[in-house]
């Protein structure tokens, strides 16, 4: 993982992109000294500065907005086009109408090559193979198309230029699935692809997670098809479709196929995923986030066996009891909270202290002295949000318990099933060695025997007590084929690669034919980096690229993951756009 402090800096260590790079050396040398000046002002106020010591502390300066070269007429018909408009958005419902539900039940379960699938749901990821054929013919055409492990595919638009480093878009064909009980929530069915034009939204499951980004990048490519645009890069679409379930047969193979059949490892230049929240407005500004890391995912199964018998004659402690105080010492002990100059998250904390209309004293003084005050400044995020505590803190929740099977009788098995989110700063490692010593001294007091087996190395043993009287037996160990999983590799903000995404956001999402933007006005966006919670296919693409960013490119969605899932039309269009100036931008670097 890196050790490198994300913003550390920034305002004067982000390499320039390639049109800065057209200014006059007279112009960079007067950009130079009013930095300087621009720090050294800032050390003696609040927020981002100097801190007590002199030692420069992070900013959130801005870089402009990237413009490609090439022609940019192409753009208009994402605003004043109304029948390509409409076209693109039926396009995208079309892709919403196929449902490509993912269960647990066929988590890292291998699909047959040919023949019939035994699960039926699959059926519907080989329909959407075909509606994406038939729905951009010049992709189809012009694109080479490869189905990887039957279900996930990967598309290549071959660069002029094999020597240069390729572009990954990803994406993923699969939804969460929709709970029966819940149709009856719904404004119009979930599978209808609903084009509510009086609105402005395309109804239904994967409208906003996260088929935009899956139909949006080949609705790009279309276009850049259209216009004769030959890019000099290869790029590649690597779509899963597993991703709900942790993208054990899709994006790993793909992933797989990617570094030993076509030689990629450390090749990749960037890689583009889905984001959360990407999007925001926070306390008076719009705030674009593009997470730089996500952290590390574990799950982990707990039994109790005790003795069975009568209720009428039961012992102090039943096995439900017992277990009762193994989950009560795990959730008395929550996991420390810490704030580091490595957790991108940090990056979003200074990037609102300096852009907020709502000052926040405290904030901008414990940034001022981050150096003594950062733990401060943790347990302050903390008490806000659970969303802020996690994002500096690992997080567990005991999700699944069962146990008992008759009311008048003891139950003899209690099993727990545990999620857990490793924080940016732990590791595996640590994680399970604080719920070791949470657990073994319940289990101690208890006279239960205790055996938990090393999350790593699940045939190992990590720690046990053993008791030749004991009243019962605690077993603890890792659960999922995919788990566990490290925090990911920190992607750096000082490169090349980061400018053009940084620059197409500023360049696409403060357009005033954007998302959001009122008529005539501008739109303005402080983009910064940003951890993400929860975990995404990019796991599998680490070999590839130091370069790994998450960002949703459409704004105006809701509904993620629960009733009444909805896209923006005219956010679909600006994602369009980004998708289009992005490609042309990297393609320029």
């Amino acid at each position: 993982m890196s050790s490198q402090p994300l913003l550390g800096n920034s305002v004067i260590s982000r390499p320039p992109t390639p049109r800065q790079r057209t200014f006059s050396v007279a112009v960079v040398a007067v950009l130079a000294v009013l930095v300087v000046v621009l720090v050294v002002v800032r050390g003696s106020g609040s927020g981002s500065g100097s801190d007590h010591n002199g030692k420069p502390l992070p900013s959130c300066a801005q870089l402009p907005a990237l413009v490609p070269s090439g022609d940019a007429s192409v753009l208009e018909r994402f605003s004043k086009n109304r029948s390509y408009i409409l076209a693109a958005a039926e396009r995208l419902a079309g892709a919403v109408r196929i449902s490509t539900e993912s269960y647990d039940t066929t988590r890292g379960v291998p699909p047959p090559l040919e023949g019939d699938d035994p699960f039926p749901q699959h059926k519907g990821f080989e329909q959407l193979h075909e509606y994406l054929h038939r729905s951009f013919p010049r992709v189809s055409e012009s694109l080479e198309r490869k189905v990887i492990n039957r279900y996930a595919l990967l598309y290549t638009w071959k660069g002029s230029d094999a020597s240069l480093p390729p572009l990954v878009l990803m994406a993923h064909m699969d939804t969460v699935p929709v709970l029966p009980d819940t149709l009856d929530q719904w404004i119009h069915p979930p599978f209808s692809g609903f084009v509510d034009l009086e609105n402005d939204a395309i109804w239904g499951r994967g409208s906003v997670d996260t088929k935009p980004t899956l139909v949006g990048s080949l609705e790009a490519i279309e276009v850049l098809l259209e216009s004769g645009f030959v890019p000099r890069k290869t790029v590649y679409l690597a779509f899963g479709y597993d991703e709900e379930i942790s993208g054990i047969e899709g994006a790993r193979k793909v992933a797989e196929y990617m570094e030993q059949e076509l030689n990629l490892v450390g090749k990749v230049g960037m890689v583009l995923d889905e984001g959360l929240d990407s999007l925001t407005n926070v306390d008076g500004f719009d705030m674009a986030v593009v997470s730089t890391a996500e952290k590390g995912y574990l799950d982990y199964h707990m039994t109790v066996e005790t003795p069975g018998g009568h209720s009428s004659i039961p012992p102090l402690h039943t096995g439900i009891g017992l277990m009762s105080q193994l989950v009560n010492a795990l959730e008395a002990n929550p996991f420390p909270i810490k704030l580091t100059e490595t957790n991108p998250y940090l990056g979003s904390i200074v990037c609102s202290s300096e852009h907020s209309k709502n000052k926040d004293a405290f904030i901008d003084d414990a940034l001022f002295h981050f150096d003594t005050k950062s733990q401060a400044l943790a347990d302050y995020l903390a008490a806000r949000s659970l969303k802020d505590r996690y994002r500096m803190a690992s997080s567990q929740a005991i999700d699944i318990i069962n146990g008992g099977l008759k009311v008048n009788a003891l139950p003899e098995l209690v099993t727990v099933d545990l999620n857990n989110r490793i924080s940016i700063d732990s590791s595996v490692d640590e994680f399970q060695h604080t719920i070791l010593n949470n657990l073994k001294p319940v289990a101690v007091k208890y006279n239960l025997n205790f055996t938990f087996y090393d999350f790593l190395h699940n045939d190992k043993v990590l720690g046990s007590y053993k008791n030749p009287s004991a009243i019962g037996n605690v077993k603890v160990f890792g659960k999922s084929t995919d788990s566990p999983l490290e925090p990911s590799p920190i992607s750096p903000i000082h490169s090349p690669e980061w400018n053009v995404i940084e620059g197409t956001i500023h360049h696409v999402y403060e357009r005033p034919e954007a998302y959001g933007a009122e008529k005539g006005k501008v739109m303005k966006y402080i983009v910064s980096p940003g951890l993400m919670a929860g975990n995404t296919d990019t796991r599998y693409f680490w070999n590839m690229s130091k370069n790994i960013f998450r960002f949703a490119p459409a704004p105006g969605g809701q509904g993620y993951h629960t009733v009444n899932e909805r896209a923006s039309i005219k956010g679909y269009m600006t994602a369009l756009t980004f998708f289009v100036e992005l490609i042309r931008n990297y393609d320029e670097l």
